[in-house]
């Protein structure tokens, strides 16, 4: 089953360029998959409820664009699997043209641990039918990580500070 919401993109959101800052675009999408999962049946308050909470394990995105200021978005979210104590959580973000044709600017894929408040353990809650009910299944094919040598510098690396 697949989520959709639809955002607008404010001036506190972007950058003097124009373009969504990147902490205000994962906000946009973590706030997506807690509305999700109160859709769903199975948010933060029901959780809570029976002493247990979502944990944010992994969070993978590929922008392709970043939106915009005063652009509209449509966030789309579907759960690809859970599996074990993990959730695997989809998204794409589309910019909705005024000829109500969409382009996509963002995909990501996120996986969630539920845990017990009291022990701080994984907990297994993904047999419970509600949870099986949920996932959508599809698959989100996201580029290679960017290789350890290609983010770390030699050692022998200059840097010049120029004021």
């Amino acid at each position: 089953m697949k989520n959709h919401y639809t955002e607008h993109i404010q001036m506190t959101d972007v950058c003097t360029y124009g373009d969504m800052k990147l902490h205000a675009l994962v906000e946009m999408l973590l706030n997506a998959a807690c509305r999700a999962a109160d859709d769903l049946g199975f948010g933060i308050s029901e959780l809570n409820s029976r002493n247990k909470s979502w944990v944010l394990a992994r969070l993978q995105l590929a922008i392709d664009s970043y939106p915009r200021q005063d652009e509209d978005v449509e966030i789309e979210t579907w759960i690809e699997q859970n599996r074990f104590s993990f959730s695997t959580r989809n998204f794409r973000v589309w910019r909705l043209e005024g000829n109500g044709t969409r382009t996509q600017l963002v995909h990501a894929k996120s996986i969630w641990a539920v845990i017990d408040l009291d022990s701080r353990e994984n907990v297994n809650l993904f047999d419970e039918q509600l949870f099986r009910d949920a996932v959508d299944g599809e698959r989100l094919s996201l580029p290679a990580s960017v290789s350890k040598s290609d983010r770390i510098l030699p050692l022998d690396a200059k840097y010049r500070i120029q004021y």
